[in-house]
């Protein structure tokens, strides 16, 4: 009985550490996504978003570094964007 109690415990701790560890990288894959979604601004400014909100609740700095700059990046092709298409 003893044994398996510890084994359930060791289970859940990991299952826990996964968890976190899977919630911390989802900013961080997000922010890569976002890297290359900000050629289509319609796909670059909700993958960003969503990078940075995950980033934040998770306290994951990496994915937030990189969700900024798409999100960065997603401004100025926009903005570049829609100067060409006024002239």
């Amino acid at each position: 009985m003893k044994i398996s109690v510890s084994i359930l415990l060791f289970h859940k701790g990991k299952t826990k550490m996964s968890n976190d560890l899977q919630k911390s990288s989802t900013g961080t894959v997000l922010g890569v996504i976002s890297l290359v979604a900000w050629f289509i601004p319609l796909v670059g400014f909700p993958v960003s978003i969503l990078g940075i909100r995950s980033s934040m609740i998770n306290a994951d700095g990496l994915g937030s570094a990189l969700s900024v700059i798409g999100l960065i990046l997603t401004v100025i092709n926009s903005v570049m964007g829609a100067m060409m298409y006024s002239n």
